[in-house]
């Protein structure tokens, strides 16, 4: 991609919101993730989501919702634990072609748009330059150890905390370029029983530029020269 197209790029602005008036609606939470290949986005309203602070973790009503759902999570996953579904599908092993691989490791993409745009950003960079001169480049795989949502795990979540800042971030590159995205869930990605995130990351579909592969919530991945 060219610095000029590079620079087209849209960027999140503070407080920019879509515009109703102008098809800037939200669009559904299951658009946000595409199973076909991302489009370059005009206009910020088809980024299709709203910035989100930081959450107020002492907030009584943060705390009282958080503290009901470890509550049910707790319950219901005795009872139901949805690996053991997921065992049915397909055997979760990924291969990566080539000789030689860089991969990048991201664990927590923070809380509030800041905080994730931020990590998404970096992630994004074609190339990151270290005070020595080296210049890292971009992996062909990103792996997240979570978490990927706070407080809780929900569809709305997902595509305000999520899906939105990493779509911002690296809205579009062609196809044959985009770099491959493997997720694993943190606890508060658990607490709806990992319903939101198999809907988000487990459909083999894109997050912004980045490729969606896995179909369960873990995986394996085969990389070059035997190691794993």
């Amino acid at each position: 991609m060219s610095d000029a197209e590079r620079e087209a790029e849209p960027v999140a602005e503070p407080d920019a919101e879509p515009d109703a008036e102008k098809g800037g609606l939200r669009a559904k939470r299951d658009k946000a993730v595409r199973s076909d290949p991302p489009t370059r986005p005009r206009t910020w309203g088809e980024l299709s989501f709203r910035r989100q602070r930081s959450v107020r973790w002492f907030s009584p009503g943060v705390l009282a919702g958080t503290g009901l759902q470890v509550v049910l999570s707790a319950v219901f996953g005795a009872f139901l634990d949805k690996r053991e579904l997921q065992a049915v599908t397909k055997a979760p092993l990924h291969r990566v072609a080539g000789d030689a691989l860089w991969l990048d490791f991201l664990a927590d993409t923070g809380d509030g748009f800041d905080a994730t745009y931020t990590m998404a950003w970096l992630a994004s960079r074609p190339s990151l330059e270290l005070p020595s001169g080296d210049a890292l480049p971009r992996g062909q795989v990103l792996v997240l150890g979570g978490d990927e949502v706070y407080p809780t795990a929900s569809p709305s979540a997902y595509e305000d905390r999520f899906l939105g800042p990493f779509t911002a971030a690296l809205p579009w590159l062609p196809p044959a370029d985009g770099p491959e995205m493997f997720v694993l869930p943190g606890n508060h990605d658990w607490y709806d029983g990992l319903t939101s995130f198999i809907r988000t990351f487990c459909q083999k579909k894109w997050v912004g530029a980045w490729r969606t592969s896995q179909a369960r919530s873990y995986f394996a991945l085969a990389l070059p020269h035997r190691w794993w």
